[in-house]
């Protein structure tokens, strides 16, 4: 079994903030505009992220503004 921890879940109700095939899209903080996250599945009702930090270390990255 595989199991996810601390993980971004977003209200998707009616699909309004995602919809399949949006996996791998960059989340976006409004106000800032800072990167907070990258979507990585979910359904109608929840998206599902790997908050940014997490992925950039796995990855060994950074962003450059």
């Amino acid at each position: 079994m595989l199991q996810f921890e601390d993980q971004v879940l977003i209200k998707n109700e009616a699909q309004l903030f995602s919809k399949g095939g949006d996996s791998g899209s960059l989340i976006v903080d409004v106000d800032s505009g800072r990167a907070t996250a990258l979507l990585i599945g979910g359904n109608e009702i929840f998206a599902i992220a790997n908050h940014i930090g997490d992925v950039l270390r796995a990855l060994d990255v950074t962003l450059v503004c």
